[in-house]
């Protein structure tokens, strides 16, 4: 199964192809953003959705001026529903602005605030050579893993691949 396109997005006629560096506006949105970035959000749509969760793209929360990328339930083995936006970072961001979203999630009724980064935003990661190559992680990448401890994720929406980071390894 496979979520739809959002209106104006790629593949919608008027979207920008990938391959190019055009930007698109979305709904619920006064900036634009990359084509890489709309597509990851439809790519981990797609996927939550082939695993049997219930998950939504761009949920708009006018009240709070919100905008959750990816909103996905999960429902637990107890039954307890468990609602968790997931935001997909293609440019850099500020920690203060990523805690500030969490706090606000969790007042909309989130039970967390996954991140995940586009292949784009980590390249210079991917690109080093284990051993000869010393890269500087962007802050906003070193918050997600110390705050998890588990690494972080990198979404490649042109190849549909999500990998997990640890520093010092990557992992298909």
């Amino acid at each position: 199964m496979s979520a739809p396109s959002p209106p104006g997005g790629p593949g919608a006629g008027s979207g920008t192809p990938p391959g190019s560096r055009g930007r698109t506006r979305h709904r619920g949105s006064t900036e634009s953003e990359s084509w890489r970035h709309l597509r990851a959000k439809q790519v981990l749509v797609e996927n939550f959705v082939e695993l049997g969760y219930h998950a939504q793209m761009e949920v708009v929360h006018h009240e709070a001026g919100r905008r959750v990328d990816v909103a996905v339930a999960l429902t637990g083995s107890t039954g307890r529903q468990r609602n968790v936006a997931v935001e997909v970072q293609d440019s850099p961001i500020q920690v203060d602005t990523m805690q500030a979203r969490g706090r606000l999630d969790r007042a909309l009724g989130y039970d967390a605030t996954a991140w995940i980064f586009s292949r784009h935003r980590a390249d210079a990661l991917l690109r080093a050579e284990p051993g000869r190559t010393q890269v500087r992680a962007p802050e906003e990448m070193l918050w997600v893993v110390d705050r998890t401890g588990q690494g972080m994720h990198i979404i490649d929406p042109e190849a549909r691949s999500i990998r997990r980071i640890v520093f010092g390894s990557v992992f298909p």
